[in-house]
């Protein structure tokens, strides 16, 4: 538990003094949460407007833990080997994934930090969720879903990916990859592989399933919750941040 904690201290003290952290996975989606319904939502009736900008809120906070999780602690973790960190850390009573699972745990704290601000941003600009309790506490649940997939991805470039603009680029790569993909783009729209694509990637789903809880069928386009769907997001989130972990323990503690 002390490695953890001193862990996620560390992390969270290297997130929160890095401006270009900051400006990266904060002020990007809110730049784009502000901006977007000028450009996109001109001749849409008014009374899906306050919907339609209730689902990009929910889309940009995706982005922000994606970028977070998959880009920038990839790259701090490149940054720490690099500078020989894990091989001094050999040497120490120090479990590798008890301090992995710390940098994952401080990556969380700062996404519930951006994302409170966004949601916050979201309602100044006019958002409208019609969600009650209860589907606040799935979504609750689901943005753990897309914050663990990201931080096992993160874990997994870091373990394989050397250099931490390598790592941070090909995390930001992916995120975008993901975002265009199969979430940007409303899913009556999109090629058939990309929608079997979008409900089978745990952080696209787990996405489409939060709009689906707060705004309605009408702004998903399906409804997402079925077995199938459901049990994909649970196990793949899960398995992806487990191997996240294994590939981290495995490949990042090892004299280079």
């Amino acid at each position: 538990m002390n490695t953890i904690m001193a862990s996620l201290t560390k992390s969270l003290k290297v997130f929160f003094r890095d401006k270009a952290i900051a400006s990266s996975s904060i002020m990007i989606p809110a730049v784009f949460l502000v901006l977007l319904p000028f450009i996109l939502y001109q001749d849409v009736p008014a009374e899906f407007i306050g919907g339609l900008k209730g689902a990009l809120t929910v889309s940009m906070i995706t982005l922000l833990i994606m970028s977070a999780g998959i880009g920038n602690l990839a790259g701090s973790i490149a940054s720490d080997a690099g500078r020989g960190l894990y091989e001094k850390m050999l040497s120490m009573p120090v479990k590798a994934w008890h301090e992995g699972f710390g940098r994952v745990l401080s990556v969380w704290f700062f996404c519930i930090v951006g994302s409170t601000i966004l949601v916050l941003l979201g309602f100044g600009c006019g958002a409208a969720f019609t969600g009650g309790f209860y589907e606040i506490l799935g979504c609750l649940f689901l943005g753990l879903a897309i914050a663990a997939s990201s931080t096992g991805m993160g874990l997994i470039i870091a373990a394989f990916v050397k250099g931490e603009s390598a790592a941070t680029h090909i995390g930001v790569g992916i995120s975008m990859i993901i975002y265009f993909t199969s979430i940007a783009m409303p899913y009556r729209t999109v090629p058939s592989y990309l929608q079997v694509f979008s409900r089978i990637n745990p952080i696209s789903a787990a996405n489409n399933m939060i709009v689906f809880l707060l705004e309605g069928e009408v702004y998903t386009g399906y409804n997402p919750f079925n077995l199938v769907e459901v049990s994909v997001v649970v196990l793949l989130s899960l398995g992806i941040l487990v191997a996240g972990l294994l590939a981290y323990s495995r490949f990042c503690w090892k004299k280079r």
